[in-house]
């Protein structure tokens, strides 16, 4: 119960929290777009939505989103998560009274 309530008054875990789960819900939204707008590479057509701002070719385009997808996957949810564990552990610390 204690950590609900740290949730809810200290800014040092609402951000951490805020932060992974922003970059949880633009991962999972960015696949699911890309996945629609790449679904015509398998069946041999390579044109791209008009809403995907895109590169000089089509190639250069699927490798800078696919690259920003795997970065976001690969580095920034993992540090987030360092950074609400480190957080925690700040807390945790600062309450035990010793």
């Amino acid at each position: 119960m204690s950590l609900v309530k740290a949730l809810r008054t200290e800014l040092s875990f609402q951000l951490p929290v805020i932060f992974c789960l922003g970059l949880l819900a633009v991962t999972a939204i960015g696949n699911e777009l890309l996945r629609i707008a790449f679904s015509g590479f398998a069946t041999g057509s390579a044109d791209l939505p008009v809403w995907l701002p895109q590169l000089g070719s089509v190639g250069q385009t699927a490798v800078l989103y696919i690259t920003v997808m795997e970065f976001l996957k690969y580095i920034a949810i993992p540090a987030s998560l360092i950074w609400l564990a480190y957080s925690y552990g700040r807390y945790v610390s600062g309450n035990s009274g010793n």
